[in-house]
């Protein structure tokens, strides 16, 4: 049995779960299903779990392919930060790479950023809804691109330069 596939219509990628059962077998993630001697019709969806008897199910994972951008608060684009961290109930993932991901086909929220370092980055209530299909979305980051050029009178850099930044509210 493949252990993975591509749905068609959609683009989703499915990766083996388990096999299930309402039968009284325990769940397996094994692809090979070993189950008790069958004197009844497993199959059949009308049994009731009750007197033991029920459907298995082949359960697969599926993911869609997530691209990620950023850009600071005024829409400039901006470097890919250290990691950002999506959450979904009490899924959590940490991504520190952003083109072409399988990731769980979920609705997330970006919880948490770390650019250059410094965690908590993220501007609040951005979503990466995953549940119906591939997602190429920025996300925004409280951070700007800055770059500092010393020179002299004569417009010619200067080298070796100390500079010390103060920024307002830190």
């Amino acid at each position: 049995m493949n252990n993975t596939f591509t749905g068609a219509s959609t683009g989703a990628t499915y990766i083996w779960k388990q096999w299930s059962c309402t039968c009284g077998v325990a769940s397996s993630s094994s692809t090979t299903l070993t189950t008790p001697s069958m004197y009844l019709n497993y199959t059949n969806i009308v049994s009731s779990p009750e007197n033991g008897k029920g459907a298995f199910t082949a359960e697969f994972d599926e993911l869609f392919q997530l691209t990620l951008s950023f850009k600071d608060p005024t829409g400039n684009s901006l470097g890919p930060p250290n990691s950002i961290t999506l959450t979904s109930g009490s899924s959590s993932l940490t991504l520190t790479s952003y083109s072409g991901l399988l990731v769980p086909a979920k609705s997330w929220t970006v919880s948490d950023v770390t650019w250059q370092g410094v965690p908590g980055l993220q501007v609040a209530s951005q979503g990466v809804d995953l549940t119906t299909g591939p997602v190429t979305k920025a996300i925004q980051i409280k951070a700007y691109s800055a770059t500092v050029k010393v020179v002299d009178a004569g417009n010619n850099p200067v080298a070796g330069v100390t500079i010390t930044v103060t920024l307002l509210n830190s």
